[in-house]
């Protein structure tokens, strides 16, 4: 019997974020947590995640002691990548590396909320 094939997918910092704070995406973390879907995880996307939550506004709202369990979580369960494309199509350039590790992870699904990525 053939194995399928399990959806590979980004996350966002802005998603996890959510998730972080609003506890929101219930269903995201349980299908991870599970194993029936894929992380593609990169060092410069979980780099950008911790920049924004490092910032003033969201690090009083945070405990801190979750976000690093919450980090080793992310990189236990994802599939590391070190993107090697170049990818210049969205508008907002920072963006680009999110798509790099979208097409060098071979995701099937980018999850985000940014406007700059959800236009293409």
């Amino acid at each position: 019997m053939r194995r399928r094939r399990r959806t590979r997918i980004v996350v966002d910092a802005n998603v996890w974020v959510s998730v972080l704070l609003t506890r929101s995406f219930p269903g995201l973390v349980a299908r991870l947590e599970q194993r029936e879907v894929l992380l593609v995880v990169a060092d410069a996307l979980l780099i950008e995640l911790l920049d924004v939550l490092n910032r003033p506004k969201l690090r009083s709202r945070l405990n801190f002691a979750e976000v690093e369990a919450f980090f080793d979580q992310l990189r236990a369960m994802g599939e590391h990548v070190e993107p090697v494309s170049t990818v210049q199509v969205c508008r907002d350039p920072d963006d680009n590396a999110v798509l790099a590790v979208c097409r060098d992870g071979r995701a099937d699904l980018l999850i985000t909320g940014d406007a700059d990525l959800l236009v293409l």
